[in-house]
């Protein structure tokens, strides 16, 4: 009896096949050799930048005594701003940053010293920045700390200018399920073509029955623009907020936002608002969620905003530190009140994150949303 074999054959590499493999490897070689090895070499250059760089008795100097100056000369509380000026050219003269070498010990060590014993101010922070600072870097405009910069949050380097870019401002819009409207507000960049950007989003949601709006994410932006939305909800102009901006020692300048009411096509007047918030929320969108709420247009949920009604300037200390510093302060004109520190509060506090989906089923199984705060 003949022993049974297996014959494995192979398949033919025809002409369609390889042709099949070129199309199919031409592009994927392709993006990996525009969009994978670059970045790693990016990435790569970068963390080599940072690990070699290490800050010296002048650079720390120069920037410690360009930070004391701009506190005098710009921070919105004067008397906290000559102290903190003070505490910090002691600490230098003393050695007390001697032994920072390492510029993110430099840069958070820094930020605590100016920010003071209440280390209350959100929107004051010193920064490094891996590509060089320019020299006229504008520091006159008022713009929102966090998104000036990349902010240097919890174990990350800032290494970028990080500003927004225009797509950041264009809000994101739906119709949902029982005719209720849905917008997302991440940035407020201000300018027409943010006007416009409003104008059509609030035309197409107009014939809802209620609107959800969405600044979880917002990172804040021009004051203005967020009083510009507001005025959508109103059916006369108000006098929503007041800001004093400090652009000298001893001068200061008063501006009074009026909410202007919007055509009778794009109005929001009548339906009810919900806006929802989280600790992430901060600056102009809380400027949005306070000043609704203060006129009793809004119902919040989620949870409690960041706290930051200052803005602030941007400021180059030298090649590779700059700061955020605050110069400027947002109010209510008739109560004096503000968000500072203490954020917006919530009607009804619910977790970030679930806020929209608990919205929603509460919506789609219930016909409203319970909107009185949780016991």
């Amino acid at each position: 009896m003949k022993p049974l074999r297996i014959h494995f054959h192979r398949p033919r590499l025809t002409r369609k096949l390889v042709l099949r493999l070129v199309i199919v490897m031409v592009p994927l070689v392709w993006l990996y050799a525009t969009h994978v090895i670059p970045p790693v070499f990016e990435i790569i250059d970068k963390n080599e930048f940072l690990a070699k760089f290490q800050t010296t008795p002048e650079m720390r100097a120069e920037v410690v005594e360009n930070l004391a100056r701009q506190m005098e000369q710009h921070y919105v509380d004067p008397a906290r701003g000559k102290k903190a000026a003070y505490r910090i050219r002691y600490k230098l003269k003393v050695g007390g940053y001697e032994e920072l070498l390492n510029q993110r010990n430099f840069t958070d060590e820094l930020t605590m010293d100016v920010r003071g014993d209440t280390d209350d101010d959100r929107n004051l922070r010193v920064v490094f920045v891996a590509n060089v600072i320019p020299q006229q870097l504008d520091g006159s405009a008022v713009v929102d700390a966090r998104t000036a910069w990349d902010a240097q949050a919890e174990g990350t380097e800032v290494n970028t200018l990080g500003l927004v870019t225009a797509t950041d401002g264009v809000p994101k819009f739906e119709v949902m399920k029982g005719n209720v409207g849905y917008m997302k507000v991440i940035h407020f960049n201000g300018g027409a073509m943010a006007s416009k950007k409003f104008a059509e989003v609030m035309e197409a949601l107009h014939d809802t029955q209620m609107l959800v709006l969405d600044l979880r994410d917002n990172s804040g932006g021009d004051p203005k623009s967020a009083v510009e939305l507001a005025g959508y909800f109103f059916a006369q102009p108000l006098k929503l907020a007041a800001m004093e901006t400090r652009t000298a020692p001893d001068k200061w300048v008063r501006e009074t936002f009026v909410s202007k009411p919007a055509p009778a096509n794009l109005a929001y007047l009548k339906q009810p608002v919900i806006i929802l918030t989280s600790r992430e929320t901060v600056s102009a969108g809380e400027l949005l969620a306070f000043v609704l709420k203060q006129h009793g247009r809004v119902k919040i949920l989620g949870e409690s905003t960041r706290g930051g009604s200052h803005p602030a300037i941007r400021v180059r200390l030298d090649d590779h530190f700059g700061a955020t510093i605050p110069n400027a302060r947002i109010f209510d004109p008739q109560t004096n009140t503000s968000w500072e520190t203490s954020g917006v509060i919530p009607d009804r506090y619910l977790l970030a994150y679930q806020a929209l989906e608990i919205v929603k089923k509460e919506l789609q199984f219930k016909g409203a949303v319970k909107t009185t705060p949780d016991k």
